[in-house]
C-alpha cells in the first residue's frame, strides 16, 4: 500500500505542478503573470492582471488539477490515495518545482478537491465565494472562507472519516499560511479590493 501512497503522491504533485495562470500568461498574453500585480501565478492575480475571461480560465483548469489528482489517487489506491493525490495536488499547485516553487495560493485546487467529495458542498462554497467577493471585494476573504469551511464540512458530513478530516485540516492550515499577509492587510485595512461586478462588465 506504501507503494501506491508515494505513487498517488507523485502523481498528485506533478498535476498540481502544472500552472494554470503560467501557462495562460504565457501562449495568451506573451508573458509571466508572476512579474505582475502579487506576483503570484493564480486566479487573482490573472483577474486583476488580464481580466475576467482568462481568470475563469485559470480558476477551471486549476479546480480541474484538484479533481483529476483526486480521481487518479481513487483509481490507483481508493479514498486515502485519492486524499494523498489531492493534498499534493494543493502543494504542487503552490511550490512548483518547474516554476522555482513560486505559483498560486491553492484555493481552486482545495475547491476542485472539494467537488471531487462532496459536489454539492463544491458548489454551495463556489456560489458563497462569490457572493463574498461580491459584497466585500476581498477575494482573500472569500478564500479563507473556503478553506476553513472545508473540514467542517467534512466533519458534519463524514464524521467517522478520520482520514478525510484530517487531509482537510492541513490544506485549511496551509490555505490559511498562503494567505498570512493577506490577512495581516486584512487586520490593517491595506488589503486589495476587486470589483468583480466591473471586471465582469469590461
Amino acid at each position: 500500500m506504501i507503494g501506491k501512497y508515494l505513487l498517488s503522491a507523485i502523481l498528485g504533485y506533478a498535476i498540481g505542478c502544472f500552472s494554470s495562470a503560467y501557462f495562460l500568461s504565457k501562449t495568451i498574453k506573451k508573458s509571466d503573470i508572476r512579474k505582475y500585480g502579487s506576483g503570484n501565478a493564480g486566479t487573482t492575480n490573472m483577474l486583476r492582471t488580464y481580466g475576467f475571461g482568462i481568470a475563469l480560465a485559470t480558476l477551471l483548469l486549476d479546480m480541474l488539477k484538484g479533481i483529476l489528482a483526486f480521481v487518479a489517487g481513487y483509481v490507483i489506491g481508493g479514498e486515502s490515495c485519492a486524499l494523498i493525490g489531492g493534498l499534493l495536488a494543493v502543494i504542487g499547485h503552490i511550490w512548483p518545482a518547474y516554476l522555482g516553487f513560486k505559483g498560486g495560493k491553492g484555493i481552486a485546487t482545495t475547491l476542485g478537491i472539494i467537488f471531487a467529495v462532496n459536489t454539492l458542498a463544491g458548489f454551495l462554497l463556489l456560489i458563497l465565494g462569490v457572493i463574498i467577493v461580491i459584497v466585500s471585494q476581498y477575494v482573500s476573504v472569500a478564500s479563507l472562507t473556503i478553506v476553513i469551511l472545508f473540514p467542517i464540512i467534512c466533519l458534519i458530513t463524514q464524521p467517522g472519516n478520520t482520514m478525510l478530516f484530517f487531509v482537510s485540516l492541513i490544506i485549511a492550515f496551509i490555505g490559511i499560511f498562503t494567505h498570512r499577509k493577506n490577512i495581516q492587510r486584512l487586520k490593517m485595512g491595506t488589503e486589495n479590493k476587486v470589483n468583480l461586478i466591473a471586471k465582469l462588465k469590461k
